[in-house]
């Protein structure tokens, strides 16, 4: 096909990019272009700069929607020298940060993230705020009746209607063999709020040139997002190209725990300026599910595994640990990993 016609050239420029994307080396893809594999170095780098620019083009047209959130995170890259000297002697491994941006789905307006000024007024962080004025903190109690249900005919909550039906599941599904002929009679488990499953796209951020490692470096990244995503303040000095005025607006920012701090600590140090776009206002933190996760393990370690009295009653649940991992029950009580 590639011999007939010079538009069939679909599988040469995959295999051009993915060995761009291993780092190959020039002369194996010089070598590979002659075979008829793949396409020319020069070929890659035009493509290469095409997809580029032509994802920038799609990240600034979204960013300028509003509708619009962030998730970055840090990576390394080892930049091996392939001769090495005494003048060349730096350190190879460095840090940078990507980052991807979503769209909004499920219905979600511009209007909706037009609430930076009112979050900012009942702000602890805000110094211009009366603490008198700022409504009560929350506690896990409130969560209890965040999502208030109506009585059942049954008599069970929705919490102990799913339990109910998982044990139910178990027992056709693990138990003994007579129980099997009954799976059918199950049926799936209660819906109470089903979110619609929507296809959401992923567009790539230019990579920055820093680590979001400390406080300096997370405004460098928040700023370079903005600006990939062409929105800010138009009456800010700094701002070099034309942007949509962000000022009223919120943008949500996913990334690790530690990122959270550091835009937590972002926000307490410039509360004192003029601007709400100094101020960064609109950068509203949401950790990752996996991250919450990480957290929640660390708690029930921190209350259930770690203190020794907690391990010497019958019930206890290093007594299960024991059962499921008995070789690394020291692991475990120690210092043990994510897993």
């Amino acid at each position: 096909m590639q011999s007939t016609s010079q538009k069939v050239n679909a599988l040469k420029s995959i295999v051009g990019i993915f060995l761009h994307s291993c780092k190959t080396p020039e002369k194996v893809i010089e070598t590979l272009t002659c075979m008829g594999i793949s396409i020319s170095v020069n070929a890659i780098h035009q493509a290469i700069t095409s997809l580029s620019t032509k994802s920038a083009k799609v990240l600034h047209d979204l960013g300028q929607t509003l509708l619009a959130f962030y998730a970055y995170d840090n990576f390394d890259v080892d930049l091996k020298l392939l001769i090495h000297t005494a003048e060349k002697s730096e350190d190879t491994l460095k840090h940078l940060t990507s980052a991807i941006v979503f769209p909004f789905q499920h219905g979600v307006k511009q209007e909706d993230m037009r609430c930076s000024e009112e979050l900012w007024s009942q702000s602890q962080l805000n110094p211009r705020v009366n603490i008198s004025d700022l409504p009560m903190g929350r506690t896990w109690k409130d969560l209890l009746t965040l999502h208030p249900e109506a009585k059942h005919s049954s008599g069970l909550t929705q919490h102990t209607r799913f339990n109910s039906w998982k044990f139910l599941w178990d027992l056709c599904h693990h138990g003994p063999n007579y129980l099997a002929q009954f799976q059918a009679n199950i049926g799936d488990a209660e819906v109470i709020e089903q979110i619609p499953i929507v296809k959401t796209p992923t567009i790539p951020a230019c990579a920055m040139e820093f680590s979001n490692s400390t406080v300096s470096r997370n405004i460098s990244i928040v700023k370079n997002l903005t600006e990939q995503g062409g929105v800010g303040d138009p009456n800010d000095p700094e701002t070099q190209n034309e942007v949509v005025d962000l000022t009223p607006y919120v943008i949500l920012f996913h990334s690790d725990l530690g990122t959270g701090d550091h835009l937590l600590s972002i926000q307490s140090c410039h509360a004192i300026e003029k601007s709400a776009w100094n101020q960064f206002q609109f950068a509203i933190f949401v950790p990752g599910l996996f991250h919450i996760k990480m957290a929640c393990v660390d708690m029930l370690w921190c209350i259930f595994i770690q203190p020794p009295e907690g391990r010497v009653d019958d019930t206890c649940l290093m007594r299960d640990i024991s059962k499921l991992h008995p070789k690394e029950t020291g692991i475990i009580a120690s210092k043990p990993g994510f897993h």
